[in-house]
């Protein structure tokens, strides 16, 4: 595999082209000792022939391999790897290949592969643009892939777990790399904010800093005096979250949702446009917005343009052709649990 992977890439651009005939020459070696994932392929920032790639070792143990001309410096970036070998190949010189573990729970050496080798995986905030969210598979990768060479679209967008959001974040990213989606995906959690302990909130939030939307779920603690105690509650939240991630030097942007679902009554498009008003105002202006089911689609998707915002469904509330139609494609659609095929059906009716 190291040999091929020599002869494939050595001075030559490393994109997805490249990494696709990996893909299929690797098929033909008949592998039956490890089973390589070609997308993950990275090439080393400032040792140009040193390569990274995610393998599956017999029963399933994942492993990153680091293959290196054996006059090249041992890497600086995985301390004390474990030494597979050294081979000459039919044409070159002496490699060096070298492994350490690259499951899903390990966090640092996840962190230090998008840190160091390739950015490009870490989550990116979502904007204006439409989404479909799923949790973090292989299966969600693919359907993403899918719909983005059908339509050239990006609508790639994970939920993780806020009861345990540094190993959903770490497999997010993990799975994201052996996939080799490269195209971007926001990343974020709903924070329950009705009986919330403000110290558990925190953590928390500090848990997920790295993260690029987070959902204030006040639903729940709108009550008889209106929906003010809960956009108070949002407001505190937003101010928590910059306050962290300026704390942890994290600079990039990210999206602030505010859920209505919940409510004891339907959002009516007044409400909607009441509530992004006031978070705007105070300088806390959320790009999403989840109405609590059972108004008039046309009117809340008015409101939610008319304050910049993007419309949030949890798609078991109403037919996905429905609220795309009603939003005009904006949308942010959650919990959809389709299949590779499913999800391109969905992004269809968003496009249309």
């Amino acid at each position: 595999m190291a040999s091929l992977v020599f002869s494939l890439a050595e001075r030559k651009p490393l994109n997805d082209d490249l990494r696709s005939r990996l893909a299929a020459r690797s098929v033909a070696l008949r592998l039956e000792t490890i089973r390589p994932f070609a997308g993950s392929l990275e090439r080393d920032p400032v040792h140009h022939s040193t390569y990274y790639l995610a393998v599956d070792a017999p029963h399933g143990a994942p492993w990153l391999l680091h293959m290196a001309p054996a006059a090249a410096p041992t890497s600086a970036i995985f301390a004390k790897p474990l030494l597979i070998g050294r081979m000459r190949r039919a044409t070159g010189p002496e490699i060096v290949l070298n492994a350490v573990p690259f499951g899903a729970r390990d966090h640092d050496i996840i962190g230090r592969f998008v840190q160091h080798i390739n950015p490009v995986f870490q989550p990116r905030a979502q904007g204006g643009r439409p989404a479909i969210v799923m949790e973090a598979s292989p299966a969600a990768f693919e359907g993403f892939r899918g719909i983005l060479k059908s339509g050239n679209r990006n609508l790639a967008a994970i939920e993780l777990d806020a009861a345990a959001v540094a190993d959903s974040y770490h497999a997010a990213l993990w799975t994201a790399i052996r996939a080799g989606w490269r195209e971007g995906f926001s990343a974020g959690i709903t924070v329950p904010l009705s009986g919330a302990e403000p110290g558990q909130v925190k953590e928390t939030i500090r848990q997920a800093a790295p993260l690029t939307r987070f959902t204030a779920a006040v639903g729940p603690v709108v009550g008889p005096g209106g929906v003010t105690p809960a956009l108070q509650a949002a407001e505190r939240l937003h101010e928590l979250i910059r306050q962290t991630r300026a704390a942890a030097r994290i600079t990039r942007p990210f999206d602030f949702e505010l859920s209505l679902e919940g409510s004891p009554s339907p959002t009516t498009p007044g409400d909607l446009g009441f509530c992004l008003e006031w978070l705007r105002q105070r300088g806390h202006a959320a790009q999403l917005v989840a109405p609590q089911p059972g108004g008039d689609l046309a009117e809340l998707a008015a409101a939610a343009r008319l304050g910049q915002c993007t419309l949030s469904f949890d798609a078991r509330a109403a037919d996905p052709a429905a609220l795309a139609r009603a939003a005009a494609g904006r949308v942010h659609l959650r919990r959809l649990g389709q299949s590779p095929e499913g999800l391109l059906a969905i992004a269809e009716q968003l496009r249309a």
